[in-house]
């Protein structure tokens, strides 16, 4: 007759053990603060991404130009190009900025001229001066900005204006993308 073979450990002991192989346990990496911190750095992500594919800013075009002394309005131009043409309506938000010590206004556009100008063109279409003329390089249309009445035009006859004129608006997400053409409003 054989005896069973004695067992130095425990029944009880054994058991809990064998019960613990059984467990899966998962190695605890982060402590709940981490965790927590990591789901609101989620949540503000997510947030981020919406409001840039939502949002949209304005997208303005630089134009220079030359205060005329009669009826107090200013002649911009703005330059354009066959492939991307400019869409620009009277009434559209324009930020000037006249003379020398510059002095800074905001207006509407008065009346857009017809047609894509040449330099000659418009030296020719408004008898501009030499100085004048040179600020336009290239293909420009021409818009009429009405100043207010208030404004001191026969003082600043003939003084170089820069000019940014909002043609549209465009999604922030498709500046981050670099393609930033202006959606017609």
């Amino acid at each position: 007759m054989q005896r069973p073979k004695s067992s130095i450990f425990r029944s009880e002991a054994l058991e809990h053990y064998i019960q613990s192989k059984e467990k899966s346990i998962l190695p605890r990496i982060t402590t709940p603060p981490v965790f927590l911190c990591m789901w609101v750095l989620l949540v503000l992500c997510v947030t981020a991404v919406t409001l840039a594919c939502l949002s949209q800013v304005p997208v303005y075009v630089n134009g220079s130009g030359v205060v005329l002394e009669r009826d107090a309005i200013v002649l911009v131009f703005l330059p354009t190009s066959l492939a991307h043409p400019l869409r620009i309506r009277a009434g559209a938000p324009v930020h000037l900025q006249i003379g020398m010590p510059s002095q800074t206004l905001n207006s509407t556009i008065d009346r857009v001229e017809g047609g894509v100008l040449s330099p000659a063109d418009a030296q020719k279409r408004y008898g501009l001066a030499d100085k004048v003329s040179l600020l336009i390089t290239g293909p420009s249309i021409a818009v009429s900005v009405r100043l207010d009445a208030t404004f001191p035009s026969r003082s600043y006859a003939g003084s170089i204006v820069n000019a940014q004129i909002q043609v549209g608006t465009t999604r922030v997400l498709s500046l981050l993308r670099g393609s930033a053409l202006p959606n017609g409003e």
